[in-house]
């Protein structure tokens, strides 16, 4: 009999649908809250419109894990299919490790939780080595080892524009924060353990644009079995120089666009834009066998 391990995660994971579609990765939403309305990725708001909307807010947007009873119906519904898997946003910047946690105590389905560390496509690309992993027969405390592994090769870098909605937000030390604005310099900050860090501080997008280049080459030599994803806030051309730049001077195995999911970009602000490096899940499959 084969064993079909089921993979769920929350919306910060910024894999396009397709690749949600291809695996059948489950999805619990995180709630976005904006001028007195409630959403919920994917269920009363596609991520275009809710990027719009952060943007156009008259307050800072504000955001809130999953419920322990968003998780326990999805594993559930799945539970009859095989043991489950999840892997959620960081725990030091959410609630939402904890909510799945607890679901996972109050139902008799078979439900491992994993904490990433990470959001963005640092998420994503350790769900889809899941999923990777899944599919090709491999088991739970196998997926666990590779991931704790792989993690440590991963790197998430995002520019910010203004780190106004950062500190207001609390994601950002506001001494850090407040000097980098009253001097209007651009920041990058790094996601390093699960938590939130300021890199770098320079003038200008140009600049800015120009060291996440460097930062990214004073990692690895060899990309060509690394994969990029690149998330923005509504600026889709800034994303697409980054990527043709990325191609052209570090020449990974792939780079993937998509939005950055509304309850990172409340925090980043509007125009930011996340990169994130990890390796190639199925050559770091092939590495490890």
């Amino acid at each position: 009999m084969i064993i079909i391990i089921q993979i769920v995660t929350d919306s910060c994971n910024d894999l396009p649908q397709e690749i949600i579609k291809e695996y059948n990765i489950h999805i619990v939403p995180l709630y976005l809250y904006v001028d007195g309305e409630n959403y919920q990725s994917g269920i009363n708001i596609g991520d275009e419109e809710a990027l719009h909307k952060i943007a156009a807010a008259r307050e800072l947007p504000t955001t809130s894990q999953p419920a322990p009873a968003d998780f326990q119906k999805l594993f559930e519904e799945i539970k009859d299919n095989g043991p489950i898997l999840c892997l959620t946003l960081t725990s030091k910047l959410s609630g939402t490790n904890n909510s799945a946690n607890l679901a996972a105590k109050n139902t008799n389905a078979q439900v491992t939780v994993y904490d990433t560390f990470q959001g963005t496509f640092g998420q994503g690309f350790q769900v889809l080595l899941a999923a990777e992993m899944a599919k090709a027969g491999h088991t739970i405390p196998e997926i666990i080892s590779a991931l704790n592994e792989y993690r440590k090769e991963s790197y998430i870098y995002v520019a910010l524009e203004t780190l106004e909605n950062a500190i207001k937000g609390g994601r950002i030390n506001r001494a850090q924060g407040t000097l980098a604005k009253a001097l209007n310099i651009k920041a990058i900050v790094e996601v390093k353990d699960g938590n939130v860090n300021v890199y770098d501080k320079l003038r200008g997008s140009e600049k800015t644009f120009k060291r996440m280049l460097e930062i990214f080459s004073e990692k690895k030599r060899d990309f060509s079995q690394m994969i990029i994803g690149i998330a923005h806030f509504n600026c889709p051309e800034k994303a697409q120089n980054y990527k043709q730049a990325i191609m052209e001077k570090l020449k990974p195995k792939a780079v993937i666009l998509s939005l950055l999911n509304p309850t990172i970009a409340v925090y980043a602000g509007n125009k930011s834009v996340a990169v994130s490096l990890s390796p190639d899940p199925i050559s770091f499959i092939k590495r490890k066998n």
